[in-house]
């Protein structure tokens, strides 16, 4: 999914008149009115224009969008704490599990090893901070 700002060609630390600018010219330009007849679904990109511009241009509504795409970006990005092998964890009662500096611990249950293959994330139950296991 295009964030409100990437829609409206700005980046996130844009100005006010910068935003509304960008708007302006992409608003036009989209306008159901305006469209080539071959175009497909031009008013659905006017419509997501126009909700870009409703939100960025109120302050506070802005700020709620900002926090929500940090929010989104935190978690999509691993805060890396180790890089392990599996053969490095230590294994009892059908998981592997590893120490985090949180005090709590990784678990990948046996079943979830997927043959040892690929780069496997594990997420702490207790804090940001991730592992990355690599195949043996």
């Amino acid at each position: 999914m295009a964030n409100h700002y990437t829609l409206l060609g700005c980046e996130e630390n844009a100005t006010f008149e910068e935003i509304k600018r960008h708007y302006q010219e992409l608003i036009l330009k989209s306008h159901p009115d305006k469209a080539p007849a071959n175009h497909h679904s031009p008013n659905e990109l006017f419509i997501k224009i126009n909700e870009a511009w409703q939100t960025l241009r109120d302050p506070v509504k802005r700020k709620a969008y900002d926090a929500q795409l940090l929010a989104e970006q935190c978690e999509s990005e691993h805060v890396l704490y180790a890089t392990l092998r599996w053969n490095e964890m230590d294994f009892e009662e059908g998981s592997y599990r590893y120490p985090c500096r949180c005090g709590s611990v990784y678990s990948i249950l046996k079943d979830d090893q997927t043959n040892g293959n690929i780069d496997l994330y594990c997420p702490c139950s207790e804090c940001s901070l991730s592992i990355l296991i690599k195949p043996n």
